[in-house]
């Protein structure tokens, strides 16, 4: 989680956000994908080293303040043991006071990445979108909700869909927010979803997607499935950072393209370290979500 409060100075900050991360197993390479609400507030970002509540060592500057934020770093053993021991975060600030901070984590058992490239047919718009998934029981464990957060950038937004459909197709309506309508805020998104077994078995088959349609896209500017984190252990952090941490992630095959996260995710297998070296382009996917 990132918010005011988690900064080593705690501020009071309303804006928020959400941030995909993946690590390459062979390169070394991080890179991430940030979307925030707070485009008139932020001047500057950081990547940064330190547990949670400490000040920290900045590891490097983030390429713009403006949302949505690409980039990417490659990282040395040292720093692959502080991402896979929840001590890498991202931080923004405000006319150089620190705003906002969250350390990366894989708490949430699904994310979701929208884009205009995940339309059918594809669509041409600098928009993006992130956020996080989970599923939750009542005390009773008789009803299960999936619990979501979305954060994105798309102008003129009509809605937030939750549909059932696998990726490549399009399916019916199963939640439908259309608060933006009475002049409510557009991001973050939050809801819930009451699903019995069969739904839960479609999002365990990543059956369901979200869509933002738009004033310009009446039928989706920005659409993503609903991804689940599988365990994995991959090469290149030390036995002790194995030990420490029980790390969920997300691995898929990645073209080589501009931006990994425009690319289609696939799981692949579920695997010790050992045997990650045998993939060409192997990734992992860690979360952060900025509330």
């Amino acid at each position: 989680m990132m918010s005011g409060a988690e900064v080593a100075q705690p501020v009071q900050a309303e804006a928020g956000g959400c941030a995909i991360v993946s690590y390459d197993c062979n390169t070394k390479i991080m890179e991430y994908l940030i979307v925030h609400d707070a485009d008139e507030l932020v001047t500057s970002g950081v990547i940064g080293l330190g547990e949670q509540g400490e000040f920290g060592t900045i590891l490097d500057s983030l390429p713009t303040a403006t949302s949505p934020i690409f980039g990417s770093i490659r990282l040395t053993n040292s720093q692959i043991h502080a991402l896979y021991t929840n001590q890498m975060y991202f931080q923004l600030y405000a006319q150089g006071t620190a705003f906002m901070r969250g350390n990366l984590n894989a708490d949430w058992d699904y994310f979701i990445y929208l884009s205009g490239s995940n339309e059918l047919p594809a669509v041409s718009t600098p928009a993006k979108g992130c956020g996080l998934a989970r599923v939750a029981r009542d005390n009773d464990e008789e009803d299960i909700a999936l619990l979501f957060s979305i954060y994105h950038t798309v102008r003129s937004p009509l809605s937030l869909e939750l549909r059932r459909g696998a990726e490549g197709t399009a399916g019916p309506a199963e939640l439908v927010i259309d608060d933006f309508i009475r002049g409510e805020t557009s991001s973050p998104i939050r809801g819930d979803l009451f699903m019995d077994d069969d739904d839960i078995a479609a999002l365990q088959a990543e059956e369901f997607y979200f869509e933002i349609p738009s004033a310009s896209h009446l039928i989706g500017e920005i659409r993503g499935q609903v991804r689940r984190l599988n365990p994995c252990q991959v090469a290149g952090i030390s036995y002790s950072a194995q030990e420490e941490t029980s790390v969920n992630v997300f691995s898929y095959f990645q073209s080589i393209d501009a931006s990994r996260f425009s690319g289609r995710y696939n799981i692949i297998y579920n695997s010790p370290a050992a045997s990650v070296s045998v993939f060409a382009w192997v990734s992992v996917v860690m979360l952060v979500i900025l509330v």
